[in-house]
């Protein structure tokens, strides 16, 4: 735990990912942490009120609503139905809001070398510096290439071929310091795939068919609210 911020991890770290202050993070007994018994800092309601977020709205994804600097998001649709594009469409003009803002997008299914990425990178006009393509078989790889890259949002593509449960992906969120988008696959009855918990990770769900994204559940704007991927027979 970090004894500047009170973040918790599952493993050690020398320096902390959240506050980044260096030699903060010490081991505390799972019991000392679940009693309490350790030195935390309160904050009163005047002092998160006067700490709020700024929200935005994001340009060309303005039919997500205004969102915070960070918040998680699941993706679904069937295969061919166009996750990776708007993943990467997405995390591309992400990493260009800042300069510190890198996008670290691991390409667990098609390999970060792909021709496949090629394509869709040269067809999309992905080029942002900011953006990292990486691949990755295991949560601790993830974790590792997150801090190593200092990426602020992380895509993965996808859970489903990572065959990560919730609480893996709980750790890895702990780390994200802006977006995190989790891409899974889904049923023909447009049903995602996995854990049902994972619904409830995230503040957006979004379903790709027929060549639109479509919000399915949104905590900053109203659902059903579409984005033209491509035209369908394109």
């Amino acid at each position: 735990m970090c004894i500047r911020c009170n973040e918790v991890f599952d493993y050690y770290e020398e320096k902390c990912t959240k506050c980044f202050s260096q030699h903060s993070v010490i081991n505390i007994p799972d019991t000392a942490i679940a009693q309490g018994s350790y030195i935390r800092q309160f904050k009163s309601a005047k002092e998160l009120l006067e700490k709020t977020q700024e929200y935005k709205a994001m340009n060309g994804f303005e039919f997500l609503g205004e969102l915070p600097s960070k918040f998680g998001v699941l993706l679904f649709g069937v295969a061919g139905s166009g996750k990776s594009t708007f993943a990467l469409q997405f995390a591309n003009e992400l990493s260009k809001l800042s300069r510190h803002d890198k996008a670290l997008f691991i390409a667990a299914e098609e390999g970060s070398h792909s021709a496949t990425i090629q394509k869709k990178l040269k067809n999309k006009k992905i080029d942002s510096d900011n953006l990292i393509i990486d691949s990755a078989v295991s949560k601790q790889e993830i974790c590792d290439l997150v801090i190593q890259s200092k990426s602020k949002h992380l895509f993965i593509d996808s859970i489903t071929a990572l065959n990560f449960k919730s609480e893996e992906l709980s750790t890895i969120a702990k780390i994200v310091r802006g977006v995190f988008l989790m891409i899974v696959h889904c049923t023909k009855e447009a049903i995602y795939k996995g854990d049902s918990s994972f619904g409830h990770m995230v503040d957006i769900i979004l379903r790709v068919d027929g060549g639109k994204v479509v919000s399915t559940k949104n905590r900053f704007a109203p659902i059903n609210k579409e984005y033209k991927l491509f035209d369908v027979g394109q």
